[in-house]
């Protein structure tokens, strides 16, 4: 037995506004591409998690960012785990 609480669309879906995004790289060096591909101001708030070596690092940017779902696939082919919420 299946309860159906909403029908949606999924271009709808796919479409909405990301409102927070987390990050999370084991290399220092995958920052700058992250921060390349969220210069722009925008609605959502953007969290970068570092682990290096003996460090865990968390990092909240200060301006919120716009983050569109064509960034974030750029950055999950080059092996930056994102997380949307």
């Amino acid at each position: 037995r299946i309860n159906v609480k909403k029908i949606a669309s999924l271009k709808d879906i796919f479409n909405k506004e990301i409102l927070k995004v987390e990050f999370c790289v084991n290399d220092t060096k995958k920052i700058n591409e992250i921060l390349n591909l969220v210069k722009k101001e925008g609605k959502t708030e953007v969290k970068i998690k570092i682990k290096d070596q003996n460090k865990n690092l968390v990092f909240i940017l200060k301006n919120k960012r716009l983050v569109d779902r064509k960034s974030i696939n750029m950055l999950k082919n080059q092996d930056i785990l994102t997380t949307l919420y």
